[in-house]
């Protein structure tokens, strides 16, 4: 079983891109699971913010989606970045 790590509240860092990186191929929560092989629950946790997935489970949910790691769960910056990277080419 995947293990995370959860948040203290107190943790500045902001929720992953994951949501809008779903979004915009307009899957749901469950369609990334299946395709990543990470649990739904653990996504729906990465996506708010409140646990941060393992290595491997980043490394799974962002070759699912298409992007490297850094544009998955980096900062709002490097998703602005990779979208419009993945629209160029």
């Amino acid at each position: 079983m995947s293990q995370v790590r959860v948040r203290n509240s107190n943790d500045a860092r902001k929720p992953s891109n994951l949501r809008v990186l779903r979004a915009a191929r307009g899957w749901t929560q469950a369609d990334l699971a299946r395709i990543s092989g990470v649990p739904k629950m653990f996504l729906s946790l990465a996506e708010t913010g409140r646990v941060d997935l393992t290595p491997s489970d980043r490394k799974k949910a962002a070759a699912a989606l298409g992007v490297p790691e850094a544009v998955a769960f980096g900062s709002p910056d490097q998703l602005l970045a990779g979208l419009s990277e993945a629209t160029a080419n």
